[in-house]
């Protein structure tokens, strides 16, 4: 239990200092980001729809 708290931990305070310290290069690259999002999301998000039935 100890070490899992430590590890969320260690966890955190990296993130922290990546983000204070690279805030630019992420704000700058999370339009790309964005765009390539959109169409994972429309592939990933079809798969349901079930387009292959025919005659229901």
């Amino acid at each position: 239990m100890k070490n899992r708290i430590a590890f969320w931990g260690f966890l955190l305070v990296i993130l922290f200092f990546l983000f204070t310290e690279h805030r630019a290069h992420f704000l700058g690259a999370l339009p790309y980001l964005l765009v390539v999002a959109c169409p994972l999301m429309h592939l990933l998000m079809h798969r349901g729809h079930r387009h292959d039935r025919k005659g229901e």
